[in-house]
This record gives C-alpha cells, structure tokens and sequence, in this order.
C-alpha cells in the first residue's frame, strides 16, 4: 500500500509541474515582407517550484517543432522564449531564444501542442486571427502586435482571454511599431470594468437591445444554459463591425466586448436564435454634430452681399418634396415646409438610402452650405416621415431672392428657336409679361427637356424650382426657373390651343379599355401624363388609344399638332 501511495504521489507532483508551464505569448505574423524571422512563442512557469523542461518539446506534427535541451531549468515566473531566428530576437530585442527546428507559425491560425520528455501534454492552445481571438483590426496579424495572454491564470485555449499587445517595443519594422513583451511579463490587462453588462440565460440577452457612446464595453455573463454572443459580419453584414466569442458554451463564461464603430450591430445566440434569442447594440457617438430641428426661414436668410447667415450650421429641416432630383448620380431636390420656405438639398455622390419622391415629408439633418449664392443643407441623414400636400404654385412677375427654392410660375415668351427639346440639359432666355428677361434652366434629367412642341406659346405659363448661378459676390444676380414636369409647360393662356382650330372630343371618361377620338383636327401625337407631368404614353395620332394597362388615376390627355397642343383631362379607374 504504502508503494502504490507513493506512485500517485509522484504522478499527481509530474501533473502539478506540467501545469505550471503555460504558452502566454504568440508572434504569429510580424510585420516583415517575405520571411517572418521574429515569429516566437513563448512559455512561463507560473507555478511556485523551478520545473525541469529538459526533452520539452513542440509536436511538428501541429505547428512548430522543437526540442528543448537537456538540463533546462525555468524558475518561477522565468520566461522561455522559441523562435524562428534566435540571432534576430537577440539583435532586435536582447531576448535569448531557442531556435526551432521545423515548421512556422500559420498566419490564420493553428494548434500549438508543447509536450513533456514522456510526450504528455504540457499545454495545448489553437490561436486564430479571428474574434474571439485578437484581429487585423486589434493591431496583430501583421500590423505589428503579437497575441499575449492577459490572465496567466487563465484559460488559454480561449480566445477571449487573449489581448493585443500594447507594449512598443521600439522596433519599427516596415514603418509599423513592433509591439510584444518576449521574455518578459505580459503588460495586457484581461478584464476592464464594462460600461454595460447583458445577462445570458433562459434563451434570453437581459437587456436585449443596448443604446451605447461609442468606445464603451459591453460585457455578456452566461448565467445558464448553453449560449454564445454572434455579431460577426459573416452572420450579419451590415453590422459596421464584427464581434462574438465562438461557439456556445454551457460555462458560465464572460465576454467583453468594446465598440469602436457608430452604427447598428445585431446578434445572436446560434442554437437559440429560432427561439429569438436575438439582441442589438446600438453606437453613437456623443461628439458627432447635433442637429438642432429650425424652421427653414430661419437658416436661409442672407447678409448684404449675398452670403448664407447660417453657413455651416448644423441643423434639422422638415419639408415636404416639391421636386425630382435633378442630379442621379447624388441628390438635388427642394423641400418647402409647411410655412411655404424651401430649400435645396445637395449630396455629391450617394442618396443616403433616401430615393426621391414627390410628396414624401422628410427630415433633413445636416449642415447649411451654399453653392454660386444658391442656400443648400449638405445631409448627413434623411429620415422619411410619410407624406403631404404640395404647395400650390406662386404667380411671380419676376425671379429674385425670394423665389429661391420656391414653386413659382412666371408668364412670358420664349423663342422657338431657342428651345432644343432633345434631351440635354440646355438654358432659354424667357421674357416675362413685365420686360425681364430671366434664364429657364432645362434639365437633362428631367422630361421637359425631351418636349419638342412647345412652339410660340405666346403667351407661356411655366411652373418650377426657383434657382440661383451667380459666381461673383455680392451674390444678387443669377437667378433661375427650373421646371419639373411637362405639366408645368402650360400654353393654354396663348392663342396656341390646337382646339383653336376646330373641336376635339374623346369618350368614354372615365374609361378602363379604349378611348376613342373624335376631332375636327388633324392631330399628329398623342401624350398622356400623370398628374405629375410624367409621360405614361407618347405615341403618333390614333383614332383609338388603348389604355386598359393603365393604373386607375387622373391623367392629362394631351393632343400634339406642330407647334400647338390642348390638353384634357383623362380619368381611368
């Protein structure tokens, strides 16, 4: 009896030994082009007994291999440190090192099994480049920071136990600060004291929805059952950034995690997401600009020569869209709010999910800018609120200040001639009833620009986006007509009514199927547009014009001779 006691004390002392020695730091990629001689690995005795790690060894059959030789001591709290290239850890750092002798180190992540002289197991870790696990994104897999251990006394075999380093070395290599503790102690701390904590259980994240700063921790305590946190973008790609701690786990683990990105993040636990086990953290950032809701009246007045008192105001504007955009390729459209004051609003590139639409109400946040005297918002978010009513145009007799980013309708003459009709984006002096002469700004985008029947309307009644293009300060000049839609070219003030000419009758309206015409004149097209102006039909003279694919709605039936037009109205249900 008293040998067999014996024995296992001897083997419970070999396990106690084995579990002092523990693998706490990885160099895994360096940041060097073509051969990676500052990879290492490094072990530490963290129990309270010098341990003999003679015929220790790293298994090539699992990532690196190496022997460590006879009459090896490691003290306790000792470092032992092995390596790709043991003169290059001694030039860059002083650190000595024991140069293995096959393999190297998979930058995606692999096992690492070191093994006693007898070929146990001493310590077992399959690090990954990957959340859990430190990422690209922390500053390792070649930008310059090994993996350490941020709790020697902890599980290893845990991604969530590993940490960056953040000690700098002073070695720079490639322009990039090498970051590591080899030899030496870990300087990484495990745990920090989260800003919020999520309690995991009973198929349940407890909060489940979080609203918090950016930079801020949010902890998830497994308090029962087998759960895991996935918020990583392969599962939810527009999460703006990618978190969880690996497959579910029945230990009452913790993960901690800190945001660092504005935005929506969703996630998950995977064997319980069917019974919706689902949850969102939400970041803001507490220093982005506020937008402080003003009526439009109140941030586009002007100073004397011209310029926006409200220039690079951050603010937000609700409206409602009295425009198309005029620029496809970002955004230009006006919003006139309820008071009757319009603006336009200018995006370079993008439309921030937002396509334009006539009648939406929408919520405008962003800054006041101005462009050749023309006010604008530049928005950093649109929110759709539903929609409204358009404002009824104004009969103006001239385009001033006041008309900016407003519906107006002026009456005038403009020259056949100068009306291109072919689809560009073209100018066309027009002269009001008064004597001025104000520029009408056709765009390309828009379906006016593709009218080619608009003839001597004399006189011409045209509805649109009041504009300005005054390149020189003060800004007092330049102003401009936008119209939007065909049905804001109206010829019927003018001598130009093709029914001059003789009757034109249609039948039945409303109608479903067919319409059939009947006219005293010799009609050469046919348009039917919406309410809108938008052309639903454009073809050449029929006696019958079919129109049972048309959605039920009013409509403008619009007959075409040369130079004149007459237009009824057309309803369909």
């Amino acid at each position: 009896m008293k040998s067999t006691l014996l024995s296992l004390f001897f083997v419970i002392c070999a396990f106690a030994a084995q579990g002092q020695i523990v693998i706490t730091e990885i160099m895994y990629n360096p940041p060097e082009s073509g051969t990676d001689s500052l990879e290492y690995i490094e072990i530490l005795n963290t129990g309270n007994a010098v341990v003999d790690i003679s015929g220790y060894f790293f298994d090539p059959a699992e990532g690196v291999g190496d022997t460590i030789p006879a009459g090896t001591m490691l003290a306790v709290g000792e470092h032992y440190v092995f390596a790709e290239n043991a003169a290059a850890m001694m030039n860059l750092f002083g650190v000595v090192a024991d140069q293995w002798t096959d393999g190297a180190l998979t930058n995606g992540g692999e096992d690492l099994v070191l093994r006693d002289s007898n070929g146990d197991i001493v310590d077992f870790v399959e690090y990954g480049d990957v959340a859990p696990w430190p990422s690209v994104d922390d500053g390792t897999d070649g930008n310059g920071a090994s993996i350490e251990l941020c709790d020697v006394a902890s599980d290893n075999s845990l991604g969530s136990n590993w940490r960056a380093a953040d000690n700098d070395t002073g070695v720079m290599i490639n322009g990039i600060a090498f970051k590591g503790t080899p030899g030496a102690n870990n300087t990484v701390v495990c745990m920090v004291e989260p800003d919020h904590v999520v309690a995991v259980s009973s198929n349940q994240f407890t909060p489940a929805d979080l609203v918090i700063n950016v930079g801020e921790t949010v902890r998830w305590e497994n308090i029962g059952g087998t759960h895991n946190v996935n918020g990583t973008q392969a599962t939810y790609p527009g999460n703006p950034e990618s978190f969880g701690n690996g497959a579910a786990s029945s230990s009452l683990w913790t993960y901690d995690y800190t945001f660092n990105q504005v935005g929506v993040n969703d996630y998950q636990c995977d064997p319980h997401v069917g019974l919706g086990m689902v949850g969102t953290v939400t970041v803001v950032d507490p220093n982005a600009p506020q937008y402080p809701a003003y009526d439009i009246a109140t941030v586009t007045t002007n100073d004397a020569e011209g310029v926006a008192d409200s220039l690079f105001v951050s603010c937000a504007l609700t409206g409602t869209v009295h425009s198309p955009n005029f620029r496809p390729d970002g955004l230009t459209f006006t919003i006139i709010d309820d008071n009757g004051d319009g603006i336009n609003v200018f995006l370079n590139s993008g439309n921030l999910g937002y396509e334009v639409s006539l009648g939406d109400e929408v919520t405008i946040e962003g800054e006041i800018g101005q462009f050749n005297g023309l006010t604008q918002i530049v928005p950093a978010t649109i929110t759709l609120n539903g929609t409204n009513t358009l404002m009824d145009p104004t009969l103006v007799s001239t385009l001033d200040e006041s008309t900016e980013s407003q519906l107006v309708t002026v009456v005038g003459t403009i020259n056949e001639a100068d009306w291109l009709g072919d689809g560009t984006t073209f100018n066309v002096d027009m002269t009001l009833e008064s004597g001025e002469v104000v520029v009408v700004r056709v765009d390309s985008d828009v379906d006016p620009s593709d009218v080619t029947f608009l003839g001597n309307c004399d006189p011409l009644q045209l509805t649109g986006i009041g504009g300005q293009f005054d390149g020189d300060s003060p800004y007092d000049s330049g102003y401009q007509l936008f119209p939007r839609y065909i049905d804001d070219i109206d010829c019927t003030l003018s001598t130009n009514d093709l029914e001059q000419e003789g009757q034109i009758d249609f039948s039945p309206n409303p109608a479903n199927g067919f319409i059939s015409v009947q006219t005293e004149v010799q009609i050469e097209k046919t348009l039917i547009t919406d309410v809108l102006g938008k052309v639903i039909l454009d073809q050449n003279y029929s006696q019958k014009i079919d129109v049972s694919s048309m959605v039920p709605g009013v409509y403008n039936l619009i007959f075409i001779k040369g130079n004149r037009r007459h237009i009824e109205k057309l309803i369909i249900n």
